[in-house]
C-alpha cells in the first residue's frame, strides 16, 4: 500500500463555525477560563447534561460508570466510533445500575475502550489518571498502545504526554477530576496533538516532502511515499454567510489511482469570505467529522484527520 502522510489541496472553505455555547456568570470566578471553556465544550458535546458549570462538579473525583457514559459519548460524536454489538461484555456487579447506565458500560467494552475480558465491572470505583490515559488513548489511538508492558498504562499516558493532551503523568495513581476529564477531550478533539510547529503551512509542506527543513519533532510520525491522488470539490454557491452555525460550504471527492492511498492531512486556502478571526473548518464524513476543526492563519489553514481516510484504487 502507498501512502501519504500529508496531501495538500487548494479547495474551498468546507464548514464554518460561529456556535453559540453555554456561559456561566454566577460563580464564574472559581473556574479558570480554560476549565470554562472545557465545560463549554463537554455541555455542547452531550459529555455532561449540567446545564451550569456549578453543578458539574468540575473538581470531583470520577467513578468508572460515569467514565463509561462520558468515553462513549466522546468517541461517538468526535470519531464516529461504533460498538461491537456481537461481542457479549456482561459483568457481575452492574444490577444496581440504571438501564442507561448499564448500555453505556456495555458500549464501553464492545468499543473496546473499558471492560474488555473482565467479568466485574467496578461501577462505583473511582478512576486514576492511568485509567482515564488508558481509554483516552484507546478511543484516540485504538489497539496502538495495547502493549503487553508493565504498567499497562506507561505508552499510553506517554503518548498523550507527548500529543500535548495530559501534561502531567508522573504521578498515575492520582484520582481523576472531571474537570481535567473535559480539558484533555476538548484538547484531542482541537487537535493539539500535533506540535504547533508541525502545523504550519511551510512546515507540513516540507515535512510531506521529506525535506531537510521538516523540524526534528515532526519527523517521528512522517511517512511519505509516492500515490496517485486527485481531489475534486462541488462548491456552494454563497455571496455571505447564510446563517449563524454550521455552513456547508463544499463537497470534496478523493479519488485514488491505481494503488490505495491513504490521507492524513488537508490544506485549505481561503479564496473569499472576509477574514472574521473566528470562522473554524473541518471535513465531514457520512455526518459525522473526520478531520480536526482548523482556524484560517494568512488565509492558510492545514487540517488533520483523526483517523487517516482510506482512499482505495
Amino acid at each position: 500500500m502507498k501512502n501519504f502522510k500529508k496531501l495538500f489541496a487548494s479547495l474551498a472553505i468546507v464548514a464554518m463555525l460561529a456556535t453559540a455555547v453555554p456561559t456561566t456568570v454566577l460563580g464564574a470566578a472559581s473556574y479558570s477560563d480554560e476549565l470554562q471553556g472545557a465545560y463549554d465544550y463537554a455541555y455542547g458535546m452531550g459529555v455532561t447534561t449540567q446545564s451550569s458549570i456549578e453543578n458539574a462538579n468540575m473538581y470531583g473525583s470520577l467513578i468508572r460508570s460515569h467514565m463509561a457514559k462520558m468515553m462513549v459519548k466522546f468517541a461517538k460524536e468526535v470519531y464516529g466510533r461504533t460498538a461491537d454489538t456481537s461481542l457479549a461484555c456482561e459483568f457481575t456487579d452492574v444490577a444496581n445500575q440504571s438501564d442507561e447506565m448499564k448500555g453505556y458500560i456495555t458500549e464501553a467494552c464492545q468499543m473496546g475502550l473499558m471492560g474488555v475480558g473482565i467479568t466485574a465491572f467496578n461501577p462505583n470505583g473511582t478512576v486514576t489518571r492511568a485509567q482515564f490515559g488508558t481509554v483516552l488513548s484507546r478511543v484516540l489511538y485504538g489497539d496502538t498502545y495495547n502493549v503487553d508492558t508493565n504498567p499497562y498504562y506507561a505508552d499510553h499516558l506517554q503518548a498523550l504526554k507527548d500529543a500535548g493532551i495530559m501534561t502531567m503523568i508522573s504521578n498515575p495513581d492520582q484520582l481523576e477530576v472531571r474537570g481535567y476529564v473535559m480539558l484533555m477531550m476538548q484538547r484531542a478533539d482541537e487537535g493539539v496533538a500535533t506540535p504547533e510547529i508541525c502545523t504550519t503551512p511551510e512546515n507540513v509542506l516540507s515535512c510531506s516532502l521529506g525535506l531537510d527543513s521538516c523540524p526534528a519533532e515532526c519527523k517521528t510520525v512522517q511517512e511519505n511515499k509516492v500515490g496517485t491522488l486527485t481531489v475534486a470539490s462541488t462548491d456552494a454557491s454563497y455571496t455571505s454567510i447564510p446563517k449563524v452555525g454550521a455552513v456547508k460550504h463544499a463537497t470534496v471527492k478523493f479519488t485514488a489511482g491505481s494503488d490505495d492511498v491513504n490521507v492524513y492531512g488537508v490544506n485549505m486556502k481561503k479564496l473569499a469570505l472576509t477574514n472574521t478571526s473566528n470562522v473554524k473548518i473541518w471535513l465531514e464524513k457520512d455526518g459525522v467529522r473526520v478531520t480536526t476543526q482548523a482556524a484560517f492563519s494568512d488565509d492558510k489553514a492545514v487540517m488533520s484527520f483523526l483517523t487517516a481516510l482510506a482512499v482505495k484504487a
